[in-house]
């Protein structure tokens, strides 16, 4: 009996301590401790700290499936050419430039253009400027004179040969050449305005002449007659001395070539030269025998212009912007043709004074040469088409376009340009500017003192000249 007392007592203990089990089982942790792993979960965990359990990828964190996406590939930027002009909006120039300019943005819309002009003064010294600091934009317009021969002596500018062989016959290799410096060419021309001589045909026909006489011997008969028949042969405003040079250096190409020329503007060469001598000689000639007015030594250019378009002279030396007011006159048939050659076999009478005045140039600096050299070309050919189309100046590229509208006077004159042997740019523009300054200085005497014929001569003038510069 007492054994059955015990077996059930030590049975209901045995319940007792079953259930105190199921309940703490049941209670779970107590808040202190949950309290420290929800702090512990918010730790930096190091790697020492770091469970074994592998951290789970983005993909298993978020079950949900996603369709890849292609990259997305980068638009190209627009190459962004800069370009300099000294063409402002006041210009004449300025119309054809921007057609040239609207014509190419059609052509390559993925090309942009930053285009600033300014006034030439202005222009000339921030390119010396920019050449000096290495800042020229990526295209600019030059002239071939003393400042392109020094940027390409310098090697700041790009070599255009190869890029131009692509043209051919398109650009008239004496136009090319107008450019070259040692044989290559550095800039891409776009405009031409040369000297010519303008002749009256109608009192040409007075003296008994229905063209032009074309040789030196032919054109000294010729004025000798002029004078018998009262006309006074030539005329020139001696008061202005680029005037006087345009008569002087086409004496200086005809009896000294080219070559001669080119040595002493840009080369060194001395002014102490005896074919610029017997240049000057001939003109001092002309004076005297007067084959030009007295009272052309008072005159400016424009009322000498105004007296031969009202028939007092036979002819005119002078640049071919004048075509502007010639070719739609009335009263009077006036041509341009050449310069009369001497027969010396120094210079045709198809080599001019002038030729490609201004070009396009590219900077070793720029770092879109690529895109603006072949830009350059196709740009220059457009400047030159609307330039002549507006009657602004003339083309320096093949015409391969409609001109009918133009006059008789114009495409003929054009076309004599196109076909030139070669040009050598105007002596007071191609000179550094204090040579020029010294050389136009001079021109006064010689025009002052040829009338007053007090024993100025050839020598005189290159031996002042070749004093005062080399």
């Amino acid at each position: 009996m007492n054994t059955d007392k015990r077996l059930m007592r030590f049975i209901a203990v045995l319940l007792v301590v079953v259930m105190m089990i199921c309940a703490a089982a049941c209670s779970g942790s107590d808040p202190e401790e949950r309290e420290g792993r929800d702090k512990k979960k918010n730790e930096k965990v190091t790697p020492t700290d770091a469970p074994d359990t592998p951290t789970p990828t983005d993909a298993q964190k978020d079950p949900t499936p996603t369709e890849s996406l292609p990259e997305a590939t980068p638009t190209p930027e627009p190459t962004t050419l800069t370009i300099w002009t000294d063409v402002p909006e006041t210009d004449a120039y300025y119309i054809p430039f921007q057609k040239a300019f609207a014509e190419m943005q059609k052509r390559y819309p993925d090309i942009q253009v930053q285009v600033e002009s300014m006034y030439s003064d202005s222009y000339k010294t921030k390119v010396r400027a920019a050449g000096e600091y290495g800042a020229l934009p990526d295209i600019f317009l030059v002239n071939p004179n003393a400042d392109y021969q020094e940027l390409v002596k310098n090697g700041l500018l790009c070599n255009m040969d190869d890029a131009l062989l692509t043209y051919g016959e398109k650009l008239p290799e004496s136009m090319r050449k107008a450019f070259s410096v040692v044989g290559k060419s550095y800039a891409v021309p776009c405009e031409t305005n040369c000297v010519v001589m303008f002749a009256n045909m109608d009192l040409l026909a007075k003296a008994g002449y229905t063209e032009v006489p074309m040789t030196w011997d032919e054109m000294l008969l010729c004025c000798d007659k002029l004078i018998a028949a009262g006309i006074r042969p030539f005329g020139c405003a001696c008061d202005e001395q680029w005037c006087v040079s345009e008569y002087l250096e086409f004496l200086m190409l005809r009896i000294g070539g080219r070559q001669m020329l080119e040595d002493i503007y840009y080369n060194g060469a001395t002014w102490n030269n005896q074919a610029i001598a017997a240049a000057v000689d001939l003109f001092l000639e002309m004076v005297k025998k007067g084959y030009f007015s007295p009272d052309m030594f008072t005159m400016h250019n424009d009322e000498v212009k105004q007296r031969f378009m009202n028939g007092e002279y036979a002819f005119y030396v002078n640049g071919t912007w004048n075509v502007y007011e010639f070719e739609y006159m009335d009263d009077y048939r006036i041509q341009a043709v050449p310069f009369p050659g001497f027969g010396n076999g120094m210079s045709s009478i198809n080599e001019y004074i002038g030729g490609p005045v201004a070009g396009l140039a590219v900077p070793t600096a720029s770092l879109n040469q690529d895109v603006a050299i072949p830009y350059a070309c196709e740009l220059a050919q457009l400047i030159s088409q609307y330039q002549y189309l507006e009657r602004t100046i003339f083309p320096v590229w093949e015409i391969d376009y409609a001109d009918t509208q133009l006059s008789e006077m114009r495409r003929d004159t054009a076309q004599m340009l196109l076909n030139a042997d070669g040009f050598i740019y105007f002596g007071d523009s191609a000179l550094p500017i204090e040579e020029a300054s010294m050389y136009l200085r001079e021109l006064v005497d010689v025009s002052s003192q040829a009338w007053y014929d007090e024993g100025y001569n050839g020598t005189t003038f290159i031996e002042n000249m070749a004093r005062a510069i080399r």
